[in-house]
């Protein structure tokens, strides 16, 4: 849904010098080993604007014809992952209201305008997320904070508008984000919101931290309790990074909180084999073990003939 007050929208490239993430200026033709012939323009972005790739797009036109290029590229990936068994959810922020300050209208008519666009796109996802934005939840926010108030009123809000312009879809609501719930009760999601609404969050400072032992509270009968341990997290990106034995120990208590669901956070994919090896074993063996997992994994790569000393010097993972 296309119109005059369109949001302004943009796109990262190479000479964003992003001082939030530490990103420097650097041409592509600036980086080592050859890596830079991968790329065939110095400011590489995204090809939706690729004339604009790190500014916001200069009018409405542009704005509309990345509008529309984004809404095209996922019903394409969606559609793939849907042929492949894979599902899909796309979601935006809460509270919208803080969020999004900038946003004319009301959240109702913002979520109904959500909704419309996606039943008119036919977009082939199972799940719609409300993620809680970073800060909502920090340390001195409790249930009764404005913020934790306001997500709950989107999360009605959502479930309403959903219902009303696409009845007939089977996309339902799911809650995720950087934490389970406020502090003073993590639980707190569990107690207000329909048992229809999925409940799934990242685990504690970026997979550091362990389980939050909150999930052991979420006990509405018939509620999707999907946990999401870091397979890696984005300061270590520059090297590889191991995480089996976490993935195998974050999906083993969650279990034992009643978590039904497993998923990962990450950004790259042949580098964490190992760790979705270990989300398979963790969903269908019985007491799998990081040794089993990496022995596996160094057998499929390199042969049986090296396999234990590949193995020995994964061990590091362990501890």
């Amino acid at each position: 849904m296309c119109s005059g007050s369109e949001f302004p929208k943009g796109c990262i490239g190479c000479d964003n010098g992003n001082s939030v993430w530490g990103l420097a200026n650097r041409s592509t033709s600036d980086y080592t080993c050859g890596s830079g012939l991968f790329f065939d323009v110095d400011n590489f972005g995204s090809p939706l604007a690729s004339q604009y790739p790190t500014q916001t797009l200069p009018d409405e036109t542009q704005n509309k014809a990345m509008f529309e290029g984004a809404a095209d590229l996922l019903s394409d990936v969606f559609g793939f992952g849907r042929r492949l068994g894979v599902g899909a959810a796309v979601g935006v922020e809460v509270p919208l209201g803080v969020t999004y300050p900038w946003a004319n209208g009301t959240e109702k008519e913002h979520f109904e305008g959500i909704f419309t666009r996606m039943k008119r796109l036919k977009l082939p996802i199972e799940q719609f997320w409300l993620y809680s934005s970073e800060g909502s939840m920090n340390a001195g926010i409790n249930s009764t904070s404005l913020s934790v108030q306001q997500i709950v009123r989107d999360a009605h809000t959502a479930i309403a508008a959903l219902a009303k312009v696409w009845p007939e879809s089977n996309v339902t609501i799911g809650m995720s984000g950087w934490m389970l719930g406020p502090p003073d009760r993590p639980y707190y999601f569990d107690e207000v919101l329909p048992a229809s609404v999925a409940i799934t969050t990242l685990d504690p400072n970026v997979g550091w931290d362990p389980v939050d032992p909150g999930w052991a509270n979420v006990t509405a009968k018939g509620r999707s309790k999907m946990l999401i341990p870091w397979a890696e997290d984005d300061p270590g990106l520059a090297g590889p990074e191991l995480w089996v034995e976490r993935m195998l120990d974050h999906a083993r208590v969650g279990a034992g909180y009643g978590c039904n669901g497993l998923l990962a956070v990450h950004w790259r994919t042949s580098e964490l084999v190992p760790e979705f090896a270990a989300m398979r074993a963790a969903a269908w063996d019985d007491a799998p073990t990081a040794r089993a997992v990496y022995t596996e994994f160094c057998t499929a790569q390199f042969g049986a003939e090296v396999r234990t000393r590949l193995w020995s010097r994964h061990a590091v993972d362990l501890h």
